[in-house]
């Protein structure tokens, strides 16, 4: 634990690798804890007023409009992942987490510290960083506590509120060490999961289902793009006749040339077989497009299988989207009726459709 805990503490690419992931966590807690927060300073203010005591109930009423304020932005913005969600996780709770300080000392200057101690161990639970910047948190808040209580606090009561702050420190930074080697462990997990199950085990493209969902999302959203569908000519025949290894290697080489030929944007998956999709959104220029297409077949017969080159060959259908065709299935059938013109016209090469969808 303790080496997986320095690992994450010096090495930033975890939190570069998983960020998309790690902001979807902390949008989820920055919403949790406006609810949570919304909640509590309801019920605090409902026990102070019910106390009479009037300056508790002004500072209960302040937590109560900062919560409520939180809560109305987070409601407003339901389902959104922010951007910067690590950073309102911090900027939720330093609020709290000073207020609470000025509570426990200069607002109650005559009993020992109760609320800052509760919440300097819970809430830094609840921000998914890199660990250095939530040890630089709790040490800094728990700063700015010390300085308040040693201004206003007797040399017994002071003496006794940094005792039982050390104790809250070391518990919750080891805490907080448990906790972020989980999460970022359980991170790693799901990711590797969803990769293994999204992409194809033998060529590393995205499978039918991790392209297809990709490729709907561009299309729902009117993409301009170009969606291709690309076939290995005669590939039955190279199984059959320099055996399935040898059958695998050109899948493999074909994977490769068609990764190489087109953007990391770009989504590129075996549907299954011999078949393949590629979808490159924002490709739009016909003169590039068609270049695109034949180097593609170009770069296919360089292929080599058993040694020999010259051996494979690719028949593609491609469809210019201008972003009217509705959906996946739609354009996938133009796609393959493209593919199949071009197989019964001799293979090796392309057809492009140009045409806008019309029902």
């Amino acid at each position: 634990m303790l080496k997986n805990f320095f690992a994450h503490l010096y090495r930033n690419d975890y939190f570069k690798s998983y960020k998309d992931q790690i902001a979807a966590i902390n949008s989820d807690t920055v919403v949790f804890l406006s609810f949570v927060g919304f909640v509590v300073a309801v019920i605090n203010l409902i026990v102070r007023a019910l106390t009479s005591d009037h300056l508790a109930t002004n500072h209960a009423a302040i937590l109560f409009f900062y919560a409520a304020f939180v809560f109305g932005v987070n409601i407003k913005n339901k389902g959104t992942v922010y951007k910067h969600s690590t950073l309102l996780c911090y900027l939720i709770q330093m609020p709290i987490l000073t207020f609470s300080a000025f509570m426990s000392t200069v607002l109650d200057p005559n009993v020992q510290a109760f609320t800052f101690l509760i919440c300097i161990v819970i809430l830094p639970f609840y921000i998914l960083d890199k660990p250095w910047r939530v040890t630089l948190y709790i040490l800094g808040e728990s700063a700015l506590f010390a300085v308040l209580s040693w201004s206003c606090k007797t040399p017994e009561n002071f003496a006794t509120d940094m005792m039982h702050l050390s104790v809250c420190i070391l518990f919750a930074w080891f805490t907080d060490m448990f906790m972020l080697n989980t999460r970022i462990e359980n991170v790693k997990k799901s990711m590797s999961f969803m990769t293994d199950s999204e992409h194809d085990p033998l060529t590393g493209l995205y499978n039918r289902r991790g392209g297809e969902e990709k490729i709907r999302q561009y299309i729902k959203a009117d993409t301009e793009a170009v969606f291709m569908l690309i076939d290995v000519d005669n590939f039955k025949s190279v199984n059959d006749n320099y055996g399935h290894d040898q059958g695998d290697k050109v899948l493999n080489d074909v994977s490769h040339g068609l990764v190489e030929s087109f953007r990391k944007s770009d989504v590129v998956m075996r549907i299954g077989g011999d078949e393949f999709v590629i979808y490159a959104p924002g490709l739009k220029d016909m003169d590039l497009i068609k270049s695109k297409l034949d180097h593609i077949n170009k770069t296919m017969r360089e292929v080599k299988c058993a040694g020999k080159s010259n051996v494979i060959s690719v028949s593609i259908g491609a469809v210019y989207d201008d972003g009217t065709w509705p959906d996946y299935d739609t354009i996938y059938k133009r796609a393959d009726e493209m593919l199949y013109d071009m197989k019964n016209k001799g293979k090796d090469g392309f057809r492009l459709s140009t045409m806008s969808y019309f029902k």
